[in-house]
């Protein structure tokens, strides 16, 4: 696994308190049940922590899904 997925999905399951193994690496807000939207606000605001960037209100809205945490962390680490 990608350390990057790897640790966006951790992030996840830390902050929604719920096991790695039941996160697909293609998962979205929909497949997670404690997911909701204050589960969502958490998990933006956790990785912004854990990676030391900043969301966007349109990045975080649009975050809706692990590969598009992804592509945006990417854009942000590689600075772009």
């Amino acid at each position: 696994m990608d350390r990057l997925l790897e640790q966006v999905k951790q992030t996840i399951a830390d902050t929604l308190k719920v096991d790695i193994k039941t996160i697909a690496d293609d998962a979205t807000q929909d497949d997670v049940a404690a997911w909701d939207s204050m589960g969502h606000l958490n998990i933006i605001m956790e990785l912004e922590r854990r990676f030391s960037v900043s969301f966007s209100t349109e990045e975080a809205i649009n975050s809706l899904s692990i590969p598009k945490i992804i592509e945006t962390l990417k854009g942000k680490l590689n600075g772009s």
